[in-house]
């Protein structure tokens, strides 16, 4: 009885991930579109972490609306949990802005929107020059 029991289980865990990763879809969907309509971005920045965490592939349409929060909230990093050395390593690491443009370009082509936040994220750093070459590089396209 226990060993039939076990055999279903592992029939119905070969299901799961599949249906893990769509509820997750819907989920990570419904709170883009949420905070795009309540210009919020906090609940975002949670919800970017739990995306690479997941390492779950959004659809299109969500990367886009992530990116139109990013794009016109902005996002700090106030869940960036860090203290001492670990705060040190993080501030070098790409903002989660940044980050959410990147896994767009990456996704999909990139798009006035997403070059224009890289060329603030460049200039914010005073990286002038390299903001400079990308937008002549996007100018050519």
């Amino acid at each position: 009885l226990l060993q039939a029991d076990d055999e279903g289980d592992d029939q119905e865990g070969e299901k799961d991930p599949q249906t893990f990763n769509q509820i997750a879809q819907l989920l990570f969907t419904a709170l883009g579109r949420y905070c795009a309509e309540r210009a919020r971005s906090v609940p975002m920045e949670v919800a970017w972490y739990k995306v690479k965490e997941s390492g779950l592939v959004l659809p299109k349409d969500t990367i886009s609306t992530y990116l139109y929060v990013v794009g016109t909230m902005g996002m700090g990093d106030s869940f960036r949990m860090t203290t001492g050395e670990d705060e040190k390593k993080n501030s070098s690491e790409a903002s989660i802005s940044e980050e959410v443009v990147t896994y767009h370009d990456l996704a999909m082509k990139p798009t006035e929107s997403s070059i224009s936040l890289r060329v603030k994220a460049f200039a914010s750093k005073g990286d002038a020059k390299t903001a400079n070459e990308l937008l002549e590089a996007f100018k050519k396209r």
